[in-house]
């Protein structure tokens, strides 16, 4: 007797993406939402215990800390972590050192964790097991993860749609892809993003919940650990974050990184002012592998590059979490829009290297907008020596009231609760 598998391949291919296409929009769809997800969610809010799946494969894009340890000393609640291959990076060696890092990540943290997949993504399950009632994506691109446990292949499933960055973007694209319509809950940090996400998405926003991100409460405790190196000096510590995007890209981002202009400018600068100046080199995870293809880079030219931030006597080289640098740093300078809204946390000056500053703001909503220009804009080496001169070891801050405001306004979960807090009364119905 044929398995589900061998007949799928006796199928033409035309027919297979055809069905595909027919099932994602039905389990997209309100019909499905109203006639069957409801009943599954009023089972599972029920049940003695609700048996929740995360799923990692990245350390930088580890988000949700507070939610997992909320969960875990929650009665109502059994977590599991899995740990999956990100099948993304085409050189296996670089994907079996991100994933073994993954799991010193968690081990740290004192997380156990689980892994169904091997480095090439073969997994041991057909489908993530029924026995999770809810899962966790931190992203909702399909592609990055084995296509077993992939959201596009789990359709039917209560998932959740915690995605790793703030929502920045004010087009389609950033709040209509099929997860973020299929979801049960889909997540929003505030007000103004979950109104542009009704407007945006085709089920009219039926599934997206205001309760913050669990980013948001990582941003707000009393105290944090100090990542930077020591020194024999006081020193400014400075932050520079480059995003991924240094050439055009074959997708609806521009490019967006002034990385392969600023490289060595930047290493020397810290270099030369090793009495006064500290700085982390903190790349955009994905910029190590565009850096591998570029035809004036390549790996090993790469892997110099980042090894000279890593080793230097006042410089060090952070790819995983980032709150605790945020917060004990002195300013930051960057081009990555996901860290407009989170640096604003700090309350310090930040510099925003524009590159094309009329396409990348139109690009925005208005959350990112009003984040985009309570930063510092520069376009050139020149700015960024004024800034460090001016602002970072000067008084000149003109900016620090209107980063102030934009806490307030944007950056506060609601109800008076973390985020964690909301997203566990979202889930249970509260």
């Amino acid at each position: 007797m044929l398995s589900k598998s061998s007949l799928k391949n006796l199928l033409p291919i035309s027919l297979l993406k055809w069905q595909k296409k027919v099932r994602m929009q039905f389990y997209a769809g309100r019909a499905y939402r109203h006639l069957f997800m409801s009943k599954r969610v009023a089972k599972v809010r029920k049940a003695a215990q609700i048996k929740v799946l995360f799923i990692a494969f990245a350390p930088s894009m580890w988000k949700v800390d507070s939610l997992f340890r909320a969960m875990l000393a929650h009665p109502k609640f059994e977590v599991e972590l899995l740990l999956a291959p990100n099948i993304t990076i085409s050189d296996s060696t670089e994907r079996a050192k991100v994933l073994e890092n993954l799991r010193i990540f968690f081990q740290q943290k004192g997380y156990n964790y689980v892994e169904w997949c091997d480095i090439n993504g073969n997994c041991q399950f057909e489908r993530i097991p029924k026995e999770y009632d809810i899962i966790f994506y931190p992203q909702p691109w399909p592609g990055i993860l084995p296509q077993n446990i992939d959201f596009e292949h789990n359709w039917g499933r209560l998932l959740i749609n915690c995605e790793y960055a703030f929502h920045s973007g004010n087009q389609n694209w950033a709040y209509n892809k099929w997860l973020q319509n299929s979801s049960w809950i889909d997540l929003y940090e505030n007000e103004s993003t979950h109104q542009l996400s009704c407007k945006q998405k085709d089920n009219k926003g039926i599934n997206s919940v205001v309760t913050g991100l669990p980013i948001m409460d990582e941003f707000s405790r009393q105290s944090y650990h100090s990542p930077w190196k020591a020194q024999n000096n006081s020193c400014k510590k400075i932050i520079w974050a480059p995003h991924w995007t240094i050439c055009d890209q074959s997708s609806s981002l521009p490019s967006y990184s002034h990385f392969l202009e600023m490289a060595d400018f930047m290493l020397e600068l810290a270099q030369h002012n090793t009495e006064r100046l500290q700085f982390v080199f903190k790349p955009h995870p994905t910029l190590k592998r565009e850096l591998y293809k570029h035809p004036e880079w390549g790996k090993e030219r790469t892997e110099l590059y980042y090894s000279a931030w890593k080793e230097g006597e006042n410089t060090q080289l952070e790819d995983g979490e980032y709150v605790d640098l945020f917060m004990t740093s002195d300013a930051m300078i960057h081009d990555s829009s996901s860290f407009c809204c989170e640096y604003m946390y700090t309350g310090k000056p930040v510099l925003f290297m524009a590159k094309n500053e009329k396409l990348q703001t139109s690009l925005l909503n208005e959350m990112a907008y009003s984040a985009f220009y309570a930063q510092y804009i520069g376009h050139s080496l020149d700015d960024i020596k004024q800034f460090i001169d001016k602002t970072v070891f000067g008084t000149e801050d003109p900016k620090q009231k209107e980063r102030a405001q934009f806490i307030k306004k944007y950056l506060i979960p609601p109800n008076g609760k973390t985020s964690a807090e909301n997203i566990i009364q979202a889930i249970l119905g509260q």
